[in-house]
C-alpha cells in the first residue's frame, strides 16, 4: 500500500482549501509506470476546475470520480508497456489521497512537479513522463466538452402552427367507449351506471370436460388478455383466431338443414410455455370471454382465415350522415374571417406566415357578427354553432388576435396603468379616445377614386405628389406599375353628406431636425458626389440638433478623414 501526496495550487476563488479523497470502486489498478499515473492525476485535476468550482458553489455535490479514472485506467493500459514488466504496481483505490492547497493556477503544470513521498518507487525509465503527458492530454477531451458550457434551449418558430385544435381523445363520450371496449364499468350518454364484464362459471355437463383441461387461473388470464385489447377489431381477430370451421360430420335430418358447417372453438394456455391451446365447447369459450353469440358471429363473419385480419369497423361509418361542413359552408367562414382583413406579425413576420386579427375580437364576437354577415348576403349554408365556427378557422386558416406589446400608445398605456382622478385629466383622455376614433372612422369609410373600401393593412407604399398635395397615391404591391389614388379634397363616405371637405390635419407644426451625426453622413455624401449637386443646397439646410457652420462640418469631416 503506497499514500501518494501531491500539493496543488487551487483557484483563488474558492479561498478556501479542497481536500478531495478520491476513492475508486474498482477492485484494483494495475500501472507500469508511477510517474505517469502521478502526472495523468496531476492533469486531471487541473482541467476539472471548473467542476471544482460548481461543487464548491453546491451545484454539483459530488464530482463523478469514478467515470474519470476510468477513462484513465483504459488510455494508460493503451499507451503503457506490456502487463509483465518488473516495474509493476499494484494500487489499491482506498489508499489513494490527493491534498490541494490554495494558490494553484491553471497551466502550472509544467511550472512544478509532483512531489513523491516514497522515492523508492521512482523507476529509471524517463520516457514515461512523454507518454503520460500524451496519455493526459486524451483524457482531457471528454470533461472539457462536457464543462464548455452551459447548455441553451433552442428556440425555433413552427411556420405552418396553427391555434389548438380540439382534442376528441378527451372527450366524455370517446372515454366512454373507451371503457366499454375494456369491458369496465361506466356511465351511458343519459347517466346510468353500466357494470363491467366479469368471467361467467364454466360449464357443468360437458362431454369435452372442459373444466379438466383449463383452471380458472389461465381462464382469467385470457378473460383479461381479451378485453385488455380495447378494440373491437383486435376482439374479432382474437376471436377468429382461436375458432375453426369446419364442413358438418352428420346429418341428423332428411330434410335439408340450413346449417352446413360446424365450429371448434379453442382457449390459449397462457402458462404454458410452447402456447398450446385446448379444445372447448362453445359454452366454455362464450364464458371465458363473457360475450354473445352475436358477437361471436360477427367475429366470425368479419375474419379473413387466408390474412389472419378482420375487415374494419364500419358501425357509424358508412358514409349516409348529413355532412355539416360542406365546401360552401367551409367557404362562406373563411371568407367571413378574410372581411375583417388578419395582417402579418409586426416583428416576426420573417419567422411565421400565420395572420392576426385585432385584439378587440374573439371567436364569440366573431361568430355573432357571422351570423349577422350572412343574412345580409342571403346565405344559407352557414355554420348553425360557435363550436363549429372555431374548428372551421382552426383547421383552414391559421390566425390568431393580436395582443400588441410594442408601439402601443403611450398615453393609451399610462392611464390604463394608472386611471386617472381629476376631472381635467379625464377631459383630456376622452378628447384623445374621441380623436382616436374619429381617425379609425376615417380610416374605414375613406374610399379611392373607383369607389373601393382602402385595405390599409395591405398598403405597401403610399406617395404625396406636390403638384398634386390633395391627392394621396398607394400600392398593394411594389411591384405595381401605377397606383391608385384617394382624392382627399372631397368625403367618399356615404355615411355622411357630400361635398365636406376632409382637412388633413399635420402632424407636426415644422419640419423636424435631425442629428448632427446624420447630417455629418450626408454632407460627407455631398462631398463624394454621390448626391447629385443639385440637391447639395436642400440638404445644407436641413435642421439638425446642434446648429453648426458649413466651415466646422466641412473641418469634421476632413479631421475623420
Amino acid at each position: 500500500m503506497h499514500v501518494f501526496k501531491i500539493e496543488t495550487q487551487v483557484v483563488r476563488q474558492l479561498q478556501v482549501n479542497i481536500k478531495i479523497d478520491l476513492r475508486l470502486s474498482l477492485t484494483h489498478l494495475t500501472i507500469n509506470e508511477p510517474i505517469k499515473y502521478l502526472l495523468s492525476v496531476k492533469m486531471n485535476i487541473s482541467r476539472n476546475k471548473l467542476l471544482l468550482n460548481m461543487a464548491q458553489k453546491g451545484v454539483q455535490k459530488e464530482i463523478n470520480e469514478i467515470s474519470d479514472l476510468c477513462n484513465l485506467k483504459e488510455t494508460m493500459q493503451n499507451a503503457g508497456q506490456d502487463s509483465d514488466t518488473e516495474n509493476e504496481l499494484l494500487i489499491q483505490p482506498s489508499d489513494l489521497q490527493i491534498e490541494m492547497d490554495e494558490n494553484f493556477e491553471i497551466g502550472s503544470f509544467n511550472k512544478s512537479r509532483p512531489q513523491i513521498t516514497s522515492p523508492s518507487i521512482l523507476g529509471p525509465d524517463t520516457s514515461a513522463t512523454s507518454s503520460a503527458s500524451g496519455a493526459s492530454s486524451e483524457c482531457s477531451s471528454p470533461s472539457s466538452s462536457v464543462m464548455s458550457g452551459r447548455k441553451r434551449r433552442k428556440f425555433t418558430i413552427d411556420v405552418t402552427k396553427k391555434r389548438r385544435k380540439c382534442n376528441k381523445e378527451n372527450w366524455i363520450d370517446t372515454k366512454r367507449k373507451l371503457l366499454q371496449n375494456l369491458g369496465k364499468k361506466h356511465l351511458s350518454r343519459k347517466g346510468k351506471e353500466q357494470k363491467g364484464k366479469d368471467m361467467r362459471p364454466s360449464c357443468d355437463n360437458c362431454k369435452f370436460k372442459c373444466d379438466t383441461k383449463i383452471s380458472e387461473e389461465s381462464r382469467k388470464q385470457v378473460f383479461d388478455l381479451f378485453w385488455g385489447l380495447g378494440n373491437h377489431v383486435k376482439q374479432w381477430e382474437f376471436i377468429g383466431k382461436y375458432t375453426k370451421r369446419h364442413m358438418k360430420r352428420r346429418i341428423t335430418t332428411d330434410n335439408e338443414s340450413k346449417r352446413t358447417q360446424s365450429v371448434h372453438y379453442f382457449l390459449p394456455l397462457l402458462l404454458s410455455e410452447n402456447d398450446s391451446t385446448v379444445k372447448v365447447c362453445k359454452l366454455m369459450f362464450k364464458n371465458t370471454l363473457s360475450v354473445s353469440n352475436q358477437f361471436i358471429q360477427s367475429a366470425m363473419d368479419k375474419y379473413d382465415k387466408t390474412t389472419g385480419f378482420c375487415e374494419e369497423d364500419r358501425r357509424g361509418r358508412h358514409g349516409k350522415q348529413t355532412k355539416l361542413l360542406t365546401e360552401t359552408v367551409i367557404q362562406s367562414v373563411c371568407d367571413h374571417v378574410k372581411s375583417f382583413q388578419p395582417v402579418e406579425s409586426h416583428y416576426t413576420r420573417k419567422d411565421t406566415n400565420k395572420l392576426y386579427l385585432d385584439s378587440s375580437l374573439n371567436f364569440s364576437i366573431m361568430f355573432k357578427m357571422y351570423k349577422t354577415w350572412a343574412e345580409e348576403n342571403n346565405l344559407t349554408d352557414i355554420v348553425q354553432t360557435l363550436r363549429q365556427y372555431r374548428d372551421v378557422v382552426n383547421s383552414h386558416m391559421n390566425v390568431g388576435f393580436f395582443i400588441p406589446k410594442k408601439d402601443q400608445c403611450d398615453q393609451c398605456t399610462a392611464n390604463k396603468n394608472n386611471p386617472p382622478n381629476e376631472s381635467q385629466e379625464q377631459i383630456t383622455f376622452a378628447k384623445h379616445i374621441q380623436n382616436k376614433n374619429s381617425i379609425l372612422n376615417q380610416y374605414k369609410w375613406v374610399k379611392n377614386e373607383d369607389g373601393d373600401k382602402v385595405k390599409w393593412n395591405q398598403v405597401r407604399e403610399i406617395v404625396v405628389e406636390n403638384s398634386q398635395p390633395d391627392k394621396i397615391f398607394y400600392k398593394y404591391d411594389l411591384n405595381e406599375k401605377s397606383a391608385l389614388c384617394i382624392d382627399c379634397s372631397k368625403r367618399t363616405s356615404r355615411r355622411v353628406t357630400q361635398g365636406n371637405t376632409l382637412e388633413l390635419r399635420k402632424a407636426y407644426g415644422e419640419s423636424l431636425p435631425i442629428t448632427t451625426a446624420k447630417y455629418k453622413d450626408l454632407m460627407s455624401l455631398c462631398q463624394k458626389n454621390l448626391i447629385p449637386p443639385r440637391y447639395h443646397d436642400y440638404y445644407k439646410n436641413i435642421k439638425h440638433t446642434s446648429a453648426m457652420s458649413e466651415s466646422e462640418a466641412a473641418d469634421d469631416l476632413e479631421r475623420e478623414e
